[in-house]
């Protein structure tokens, strides 16, 4: 498309979720109204959408237009000996899928006037002391100041780099099998690899569902082992045999899990948002409604003092969380079972989900800590004595 001027006051890169979430907050603050920004999409940006699954339990800053294409009042959870199907009475648990998001968020940005939809691969960026110089396909923009939502985030200082890989099927099968008023959020009923192993499984209708199996481990998998795991999954707990279900989608993906990766800046007008600023929650990779926090939070900051002050986008007592789980979860993974069923056994299933997205106050922290067995977390701190005193932080010397 023709490019409407050269100069914005904001330039985000990449049409991710992300992108779009700031891009909305931006547009839609009542503060920024007079502000011009530019959203630049890459060709790849809508592919990429397609093929993924939100889930969720908070919509704080969900976008208006974002639909909810499916949600839950009852949730399941499988570990050791415990096995729960509990309702939810204050919260929902919602799914959003990729296509919508994408659709309806570019659908509504198009139609706003301050905001220039330019379809082009980013070149490249410098900065200057007065603003941001942008390579948007060959054509040159310049902005006050420029947001990367594209790329990944930086691990030099992480003491621990885990990932969360995972592959999912969407399936139909030929008779009525699941629980569609269910959603099976962790089953630990697999075998442990390397890390915490799950399934997922998020039921449509009773015939169709999203069966995902999940890893919180070093390394990915060879394709064949992540089909091969759904296909005894599905035999053993659904009784399916391949044959009597039929595979309309897939979709797999991997989001760093690593300590000490917030970095909201690459230069004094440039700023990072969504995976390359490691939003993603260190210890489980959450990420959906931390994004849009994230976004309002910028909104906000940038209708308030005219820049983008950002502010770690976890607290030091989960970042000291976190750290510890990763511990566990990297040098202890026979516990991690025993510490999630102890998590979801003596803890009601809201606040466990309060705690997970950071929305806990202290006096809930300290039920939901001593809740689980305490011997795992105190070894994790005497490990990592240096960072606990940093509220976290990696010291600057440690190895990449």
């Amino acid at each position: 498309m023709a490019f409407a001027q050269r100069h914005y006051d904001y330039v985000i890169g990449g049409a991710g979720l992300s992108g779009l979430s700031l891009c909305w907050h931006i547009a839609t603050h009542p503060g920024l109204a007079d502000k011009s920004v530019a959203l630049i999409q890459s060709p790849e940006d809508e592919k990429h959408a397609a093929g993924k699954t939100w889930c969720f339990w908070a919509k704080d800053a969900l976008p208006d237009p974002v639909s909810i294409r499916y949600s839950w009042q009852h949730l399941e959870v499988y570990a050791g000996k415990t096995a729960l199907k509990v309702p939810l009475s204050t919260m929902g648990y919602y799914c959003v899928q990729g296509e919508d998001y994408f659709a309806k968020m570019m659908h509504a940005l198009r139609q706003m006037h301050q905001v220039d939809v330019i379809e082009a691969q980013i070149g490249g960026f410098g900065e200057s002391k007065s603003g941001v110089k942008i390579d948007a396909g060959g054509r040159p923009l310049t902005a006050q100041y420029f947001f990367k939502s594209y790329g990944n985030p930086d691990l030099k200082r992480a003491r621990f780099r885990l990932l969360q890989h995972f592959k999912g099927v969407e399936i139909e099968t030929d008779a009525p099998v699941f629980d569609p008023s269910t959603a099976r959020m962790m089953d630990f009923r697999v075998k442990q690899l390397d890390g915490a192993t799950f399934f997922y499984v998020l039921p449509y209708s009773e015939t169709k569902a999203l069966v995902e199996y999940t890893l919180f481990s070093p390394a990915k998998l060879p394709e064949e082992a992540y089909d091969a795991a759904i296909t005894a999954y599905l035999n053993r707990y659904y009784n399916l045999q391949q044959g009597r279900y039929r595979i309309t989608r897939s979709e797999s993906g991997v989001i760093p899990m690593a300590d000490s990766i917030y970095r909201p800046q690459a230069g004094q007008r440039v700023h990072l948002t969504g995976t390359a600023s490691g939003i993603p929650k260190a210890s489980t990779g959450y990420a959906f409604s931390r994004i849009h926090r994230q976004a309002k939070h910028i909104a906000d900051s940038l209708a308030l003092h005219g820049s983008p002050r950002r502010q770690p986008d976890s607290s030091a007592r989960y970042r000291i969380y976190d750290l510890m789980l990763l511990d566990i979860l990297s040098r202890d993974q026979k516990l991690i079972v025993p510490v999630f069923e102890a998590l979801f056994a003596n803890n009601p299933i809201e606040r466990v989900l309060r705690f997970i997205d950071e929305q806990t106050v202290f006096s809930e922290d300290v039920r939901v800590m001593a809740s689980v067995p305490w011997l795992p977390f105190l070894r994790a701190g005497g490990r990592n004595l240096d960072m606990l005193l940093r509220g976290g932080i990696a010291p600057r010397s440690t190895s990449s």
